[in-house]
């Protein structure tokens, strides 16, 4: 699996269907496909933001499986899941995160 280069100060990740690139940022961005929607979301607002706090941090893992899992943590207090997206649902993904290596 490739890991983005140390020296690079920032990029993007795309779901695994399509070409990956890799990028460093404080905020995590998740852009939905389409048909994951919401009800009642317009489709110009494709991006879910996970703005980082004071205390509170937010980073993504790509999954194996595809699955984009956004985690938060808050200062001195454990990690916690924020939100799963299944690989269907989220064409990509902009902030501070990895990728899970192949076990």
């Amino acid at each position: 699996t490739p890991h983005p280069p140390p020296e690079r100060p920032y990029a993007r990740i795309r779901s695994p269907n399509r070409h990956r690139t890799y990028s460093r940022f404080m905020t995590v961005h998740v852009t939905l496909l389409p048909a994951a929607l919401p009800p009642g979301i317009e489709p110009s607002n494709r991006v879910i933001s996970y703005e980082d706090q004071d205390d509170i941090r937010f980073r993504y893992l790509l999954h194996d499986s595809g699955a984009l899992v956004v985690r938060r943590t808050r200062h001195e207090e454990a990690t916690v899941t924020e939100a799963v997206f299944g690989p269907a649902a989220w064409e990509g993904v902009q902030g501070d995160g990895s990728i899970q290596p192949h076990s």
